[in-house]
């Protein structure tokens, strides 16, 4: 217990790769609940899509606890302004929990971080393909000739 709290205070945790170094040796060493707290403390670093994904690999590998990576999705949900970072986590909601409902909520603030910015074709096109929803895709297809 003291060896965890060291490590929660210590200048390593705030280094995001030895940090989530650190959270896999002590889920490997059976302790799950200081192994979070340091991937809580590695979500802080966090700041897109690259992070959120190394991340949630991290946890899928070592703790596979899927309500912990639901969390650290709707955090990352919170963070994230660039449309291409909201398409990533659509896209991986999707992928790992099969959530469209969901998805389809992100995929709105993705339209909407774009707002006043060049609009990547990008989300278009992964709503048509993982939604299926072709008119909402072919409405932004449309919006995105007539930005240019």
């Amino acid at each position: 217990m003291f060896l965890s709290h060291f490590f929660l205070d210590s200048p390593i945790v705030t280094d995001y790769h030895a940090t989530l170094f650190l959270a896999a040796v002590l889920e490997n060493l059976g302790d799950k609940n200081w192994a979070k707290a340091i991937y809580h403390k590695a979500e802080s670093h966090c700041n897109d899509r690259f992070h959120y994904e190394y991340l949630t690999s991290h946890i899928r590998q070592h703790l596979r606890d899927d309500e912990f990576i639901r969390q650290v999705y709707t955090g990352a949900e919170g963070k994230f302004k660039d449309p291409l970072d909201f398409i990533y986590l659509a896209e991986s909601v999707i992928k790992h929990f099969s959530d469209k409902n969901w998805a389809r909520k992100i995929y709105a603030r993705a339209q909407k971080a774009t707002k006043g910015r060049p609009f990547p074709g990008a989300l278009a096109d992964s709503i048509s393909s993982h939604l299926n929803a072709r008119r909402w895709s072919s409405r932004l297809r449309r919006l995105a000739v007539s930005r240019s």
